[in-house]
């Protein structure tokens, strides 16, 4: 089992890909989200057990945008 990734870590992850703002969001619909993704920013985790990935990102924005709690 790996350790848990560090403080350091997590501080470049959110360096280099900052939590989603508005301005992120190219086009919205009721079907459609298309957002600008920035280089080197993974589509799909590398660890499952740690995602932090472009989803996963989203739906954190799209639920604090809503007032909800981010569904696992």
């Amino acid at each position: 089992m790996e350790p848990p990734p560090s403080a350091a870590a997590e501080a470049m992850t959110s360096e280099l890909f900052p939590e989603f703002s508005a301005g992120c969001i190219a086009y919205e619909d009721d079907d459609v989200i298309v957002v600008d993704k920035p280089v080197g920013v993974p589509c799909q985790a590398v660890d499952p057990a740690v995602p932090d990935d472009l989803p996963s990102r989203l739906k954190r924005f799209l639920a604090a945008r809503r007032g909800v709690p981010a569904a696992d």
